[in-house]
């Protein structure tokens, strides 16, 4: 990690994306971050690649799966469907969700939520 300015950019990302959960919003861009923290989008892609091992939109859809999977467990979101959680976490579209969801859990979200409510039987 380079400069104190570095690090104290890393901290704002970590504010965003956990603390105020920015990903949740659909139209929230790499280019809405980088504004948000005063730097270019660029250097913001260095920051993220350098401190986090990927990308912007990784990063963003890492969090929005981790919170779909909560979601999905939820007992009390149980009437609403995988389309409903997956808007509900930032995604615009469900084949966005169910590509980003397989690439950081390794199936579906519907087998998914399937798998984990048989394990609590």
């Amino acid at each position: 990690m380079g400069s104190d300015e570095d690090r104290n950019i890393k901290e704002k990302i970590r504010h965003i994306i956990v603390e105020r959960r920015r990903y949740r919003e659909m139209g929230y861009s790499a280019a809405s971050m980088a504004a948000e923290l005063g730097i270019t989008p660029a250097r913001l892609s260095g920051i993220l690649r350098d401190n986090f091992g990927e990308n912007y939109s990784s990063l963003i859809n890492r969090y929005r799966v981790k919170e779909a999977k909560k979601y999905l467990l939820d007992r009390n979101k149980v009437s609403y469907t995988v389309d409903d959680i997956a808007y509900s976490v930032g995604f615009s579209n469900r084949q966005s969700f169910f590509s980003a969801f397989k690439r950081f859990v390794g199936t579906t979200p519907e087998k998914w939520r399937r798998e984990e409510a048989n394990k609590c039987l």
